[in-house]
């Protein structure tokens, strides 16, 4: 990338975030804003995920994490006095403990086995929550989530847009560590492992290390998502982190993009409204979301932003040509 751009680069991201910081401004639509809080809550889940599936993984578990990190934030936010920072700490703490315990059993699975050793656990946490009905609350789930407070503000929220900036700080937060993961050394191992995990372990690499680290890393930033998700809510149920949730986080990932930070987002982007405008076909939703992955799949395996890749590469290819005639008639 020439220095040009990666001006235009850093001048779109600064356009971007301005429009998104000023966004509830313009609108002042409540239902906007309350949609722009679920988008940011998917971008946290769907580029966690993103994390696991650069290392050559697909998680079924990801919403039974979010579910982790919005009980987890119930039950301290209702049972105890903790502050709003501590309970979100423990929250993504916790969080990441499990996911190295679940790490350490599920990913010296590969493939297939995998991704239902990650199904089992995602309906293992939904059945133990149904289940438990003194602490859990059961299918009923647990309301009464008190709203969150700031360390230097005398009142907790009261407003949605509150949460709208609660949301978009821990996204961006996340989105820088996902990006400085992606450019860091961790991040190459990654993507040797996604081409060969037989032979990044072969140079002395220990390949499930990094995987059980990876994995529980997602773990616990998707439980931050759920844990603003509660704190909006007020409310969490089991019917909130279901199956659907989990295939949700994946088909972001294909639609935009799997192999870029970027994809995640725009697909976040683009699925989060849809449930909210077409209520009508819930019940057809993981029908819909297994026919769209089997289509990008098939028709689109680089999702959005690989049609911009492939017409990038398209330029770069009629330049060098271009070049090599132009060089070849001055020759003459």
């Amino acid at each position: 990338m020439t220095l040009s751009k990666k001006r235009i680069a850093l001048i779109l991201a600064f356009v971007s975030i301005l429009i998104i910081t000023i966004l509830p401004n313009i609108t002042h639509s409540s239902f906007y804003t309350y949609l722009s809080i679920l988008i940011f809550i998917n971008i946290i889940g769907a580029v966690s995920l993103n994390l696991i599936i650069k290392m050559g993984q697909v998680s079924i578990s990801h919403a039974a994490f979010m579910a982790i990190g919005g009980y987890l934030t119930a039950i301290l936010a209702t049972r105890t006095s903790l502050p709003f920072i501590v309970t979100f700490i423990i929250t993504g703490i916790v969080a990441v403990i499990i996911g190295l315990l679940v790490g350490r059993v599920f990913l010296r699975l590969r493939g297939d086995y995998f991704i239902l050793g990650t199904f089992a656990f995602g309906e293992f946490v939904t059945q133990v929550i149904i289940n438990n009905k003194k602490y859990l609350g059961g299918a009923n789930g647990i309301t009464g989530i008190p709203a969150p407070r700031m360390p230097f503000a005398s009142l907790p929220f009261t407003e949605q847009i509150q949460y709208y900036y609660l949301a978009l700080i821990v996204m961006v937060i996340i989105l820088v560590l996902v990006f400085m993961i992606y450019r860091s050394p961790v991040g190459r191992i990654l993507d040797s492992m996604k081409e060969s995990e037989d032979l990044t372990q072969s140079l002395g690499i220990n390949t499930v290390f990094y995987k059980v680290f990876i994995y529980a890393v997602g773990g616990g930033m998707v439980a931050l998502g759920g844990s603003i998700f509660a704190y909006f809510m007020h409310y969490v149920s089991p019917f909130d982190f279901r199956f659907t949730e989990a295939t949700g986080f994946i088909l972001m990932n294909v639609i935009g993009g799997r192999f870029s930070l970027l994809g995640p987002i725009i697909g976040a982007v683009l699925i989060t409204p849809l449930p909210e405008f077409f209520r009508q076909f819930v019940q057809y939703q993981v029908f819909l979301y297994g026919a769209v992955v089997v289509l990008f799949v098939l028709y689109m395996p680089r999702g959005i932003v690989g049609l911009f890749e492939r017409k990038r590469k398209k330029t770069t290819v009629s330049k060098i040509q271009a070049a090599s005639i132009t060089s070849g008639s001055n020759k003459q």
